[in-house]
């Protein structure tokens, strides 16, 4: 998938706004390609954009392949709880991933309301968005 910087910039700033709304809540987000790369990310104020980006893709690789396995359906979305922090995987309808890392004490429904309402907005940007050149599934990069 090939976006622009001038489309980069407005996903980073949709995240960004999703992580001030939350004050707190929501530590870190990033939108995630279907291959795996980084699109966009909130402003990485705890250092972990690229971990998160990372570990996002592979979680989701293997919820779709455990998904497939089982004849489960599309993977809608995902929550891991840890000791002090919980992540949240949200499928976008081109294929992308909505990563973002919550507090522990955030309200889980909460965070996963605001996520998906985001998603939607990302998945009528991403639709919207132009493409520049490349096959159907291609990544370029800026």
């Amino acid at each position: 998938m090939t976006i622009s910087e001038t489309t980069r910039i407005e996903l980073n700033g949709m995240l960004d706004r999703l992580v001030s709304k939350m004050k707190g809540d929501v530590l870190s987000a990033v939108l995630v390609s279907a291959d795996g790369l980084e699109l966009a990310h909130s402003r990485d104020e705890h250092g972990v954009r690229d971990q998160l980006s990372a570990g996002a893709s592979g979680i989701a690789s293997i919820a779709r392949g455990l998904g497939h396995q089982l004849r489960a359906g599309a993977q809608r979305q995902s929550v891991i709880e840890w000791e002090h922090a919980m992540l949240f995987l949200v499928g976008v309808s081109d294929g992308s991933l909505l990563a973002l890392v919550s507090a522990a004490d955030a309200d889980i429904g909460d965070v996963a309301y605001h996520a998906n309402l985001l998603v939607e907005q990302v998945g009528e940007f991403m639709v919207a968005a132009p493409r520049h050149g490349t096959a159907p599934g291609q990544i370029s990069l800026p």
